[in-house]
Formats: structure tokens, C-alpha cells, sequence
């Protein structure tokens, strides 16, 4: 059984995971994460609105905005930090968190 304090900081916690298999080649579904005008299919906080400058297909350095909306709209700039093709992506804002 699980500590008391165990539970209390399970419980305010803000990280979450989940998984999800999915039915498509990795190529698919990286061509879809690599294309920020895709984003909003792929969000699953709802905020992500319309990819507003970028490439079609970001790689590593590759600089993009988003439109976005929690409460109010906003805009977010991003730029690719790490970049494996197929197999990895990531990018930060300017608070420089990914």
C-alpha cells in the first residue's frame, strides 16, 4: 500500500502520459508531426489553432509559428532543436522548454 505522501503528490502532479498504438507506418505518422500545419490534428490540449509561418517540413534549426488559444489567442514561435528522420522531433519556444 501506498504512502499517504505517495498519494498526495500523485495527486498534484501536472505531468501526465498516455499511450497510444498506432495503425500506420512511422514514416506516416512523422510526416504528419514534421508538418506544423498539421499540428491541430495531433493536439490533444485543443490549443494549437494554425500553423502562421514555416516550412511545410521542419528539421533540425527549422523555425515555425503557431497560432494558438488558451483563453485568449495568441502566437507562439518555435524553432527544431532535435531532429532524427522517422524517429525523432523535438522544438522549444522562447521560454526554451520542449
Amino acid at each position: 500500500m501506498a504512502s499517504p505522501d505517495a498519494k498526495s503528490s500523485a495527486r498534484t502532479s501536472k505531468n501526465r502520459s498516455a499511450t497510444v498504438t498506432v495503425a500506420a507506418p512511422p514514416t506516416t505518422v512523422f510526416a504528419i508531426v514534421a508538418d506544423p500545419r498539421q499540428h491541430s490534428r495531433i493536439d490533444g490540449s485543443g490549443t494549437v489553432r494554425d500553423a502562421v509561418s514555416g516550412p511545410d517540413r521542419l528539421e533540425l534549426g527549422s523555425r515555425f509559428g503557431m497560432s494558438m488559444k488558451m483563453g485568449a489567442p495568441y502566437r507562439i514561435s518555435n524553432k527544431v532543436v532535435e531532429f532524427e528522420t522517422d524517429r525523432l522531433i523535438a522544438w522549444r519556444h522562447a521560454g526554451l522548454h520542449r
